[in-house]
């Protein structure tokens, strides 16, 4: 494991409005340059994910989310989750709950839900949901900073 790495996930789609902040927030953060930070943008949370996430010291997943109130960003603990036969819908508790029973390891995994409104098809993010993704980018920032100061 990379000592004190983080991994960055964006899901969502660019092509659906607001359901596209996550690779907003991603590509914002990635102008900042941090050391050891890396980043992915997908469509969906993949299991496929997993194996590569596991690398890291931290693992925060981003995603636009209906039932959020605004910002949320929030460590992912122990998470048990029962089997479940659908496999094309991965969402950040079930990920990180695979990761800890198929590989123990001692990744930490945190969630970042912005509150979408608009998943229509369109390019363009909502000026409301813009604003919570820069809420979005000081909170994750300020993590990756209070991180680097005990590195």
């Amino acid at each position: 494991m990379k000592n004190q790495s983080v991994c960055i996930i964006g899901i969502g789609n660019i092509l659906r409005a607001d359901d596209g902040v996550g690779a907003f927030i991603v590509q914002a953060i990635e102008n900042k340059k941090f050391k050891n930070v890396y980043f992915f943008t997908e469509q969906q949370l993949q299991i496929e994910l997993l194996e590569e996430a596991c690398k890291y010291s931290f693992v925060i997943i981003i995603d636009a989310a209906v039932q959020e109130k605004s910002v949320v960003f929030k460590k992912l603990n122990n998470i048990e989750i029962a089997f479940q036969p659908v496999s094309h819908y991965v969402n950040a508790e079930m990920f990180a709950a695979l990761a800890k029973q198929l590989y123990q390891n001692k990744t930490e995994f945190y969630y970042c839900g912005i509150k979408g409104k608009n998943f229509e098809l369109g390019e363009q993010i909502s000026s409301e949901i813009l604003q919570l993704a820069n809420e979005a980018v000081d909170i994750i920032t300020g993590f990756i900073v209070d991180l680097n100061k005990y590195n």
